[in-house]
């Protein structure tokens, strides 16, 4: 129900196709990276943001590349009006959302070679060599922090940076009103490639996505939150689980680490609900006396206490959270937890002495041997 979801907005821009198509081939991931976009933004498991409060701005499919025209869509233009009409009123004051903003740029990009913060733009789908005419995604997402016109802000810069010496940023045509809460705003830059870098597009299942974009949302599934409440996970948990598993990610074919610039005054928080799996554990040895299975997490955590007692069809087990204890079925020697993904420690004392590892993924019922 729409009274259910954030006051947060989002703009997204995905620009596959280009007047100059010699000098800026076209792109076959953007209108997919609009799509996962907007699904986890409107998912109650993800953004949770109205789909209302969502533009999407993105090369119409029917646009013929190299068409002589001066205007061939999308341009800064099109963003520019987007940003206006959300940030200020019918006077052209600016308005104060306590809640965060999305932007979000896949496409051709680059950055500036002499300048020393991280930052990136994207070309428009006008733009040319001589006439770059690019929308500066870093310079928006910064002066709307200097305006204080959200509270949190996470730009997503999924394109090349490549260093150009003499193009110039299409800086955003915006004044700084010197808002005594811009240090209470929090912003989030991500770019999909390091200064200098290139993006990179990808095939998986079937269709096109920027490699850095599909990653980013496949891993609200995968990081394991470290601090309460445990179906959040802060914008430091997301980087650095990005860095950690980059090469992973990329395979056989490497790409450079995308960079990643965290708020200075705090996290920001993103919703990552992850379903339990069903994990089956199989007793092997013949059970004499009383024995206790401990399973661990991988931080070492001691997340639940399972009790085994000898001719006994049922195990009584004490989580450590507040599932509290329960009583399972302990027929045939087996039992059935379910746990978040993530890799566990198993460690049997009292009648039986043993220990090994497993790990709990998607993908169906897993089993494991005691």
């Amino acid at each position: 129900m729409a009274n259910n979801y954030t006051d947060d907005y989002a703009i997204l821009v995905g620009i596959s196709k280009y007047w100059d198509n010699d000098y800026f081939p076209e792109l076959k991931g953007p209108p997919n990276d609009l799509d996962l976009m907007t699904g986890w933004l409107t998912s109650p498991d993800g953004g949770n943001v109205n789909p209302e409060h969502i533009t999407r701005i993105s090369s119409p499919d029917n646009i013929k590349i190299g068409a002589n025209t001066d205007n061939f869509p999308p341009g800064y233009a099109e963003f520019f009006s987007a940003y206006k009409k959300l940030v200020t009123d019918e006077k052209g004051t600016f308005k104060h959302f306590p809640s965060r903003l999305y932007l979000y740029f896949s496409g051709h990009g680059f950055c500036e070679r002499i300048s020393e913060n991280p930052q990136a733009t994207l070309y428009a789908a006008m733009a040319t060599p001589n006439m770059a005419e690019n929308i500066a995604g870093t310079d928006y997402a910064n002066k709307t922090k200097e305006n204080a016109i959200f509270n949190e802000i996470v730009l997503i810069m999924d394109c090349c940076r490549d260093a150009e010496f003499t193009r110039p940023i299409q800086k955003a045509p915006i004044n700084i009103s010197g808002n005594s809460n811009s240090s209470n705003v929090k912003l989030f830059c991500i770019y999909a490639a390091p200064k200098g870098g290139k993006a990179q597009e990808r095939r998986i299942d079937d269709k096109y996505y920027s490699l850095f974009t599909h990653a980013f949302f496949k891993a609200f599934s995968e990081v394991k939150p470290h601090s309460s409440p445990f179906d959040k996970i802060t914008s430091t948990e997301l980087k650095n689980h990005l860095l950690e598993s980059w090469s992973i990610i990329c395979g056989d074919s490497p790409v450079p680490e995308p960079e990643f610039v965290l708020p200075n005054n705090g996290e920001i928080k993103f919703h990552a609900k992850k379903s339990p799996i069903r994990q089956n554990f199989k007793l092997l040895s013949f059970l004499e006396s009383f024995t206790v299975i401990e399973i661990r997490d991988s931080e070492l955590n001691t997340i639940v206490s399972c009790e085994l007692y000898p001719n006994s069809d049922v195990i009584k087990v004490k989580w450590r959270d507040n599932r509290g204890s329960e009583t399972l079925d302990f027929k045939n020697k087996m039992f059935t937890l379910e746990l978040l993904p993530d890799y566990y420690q198993y460690e049997l004392s009292g009648g039986l002495n043993n220990s090994g590892l497993f790990a709990v993924v998607s993908g169906g019922v897993q089993h494991v041997q005691l």
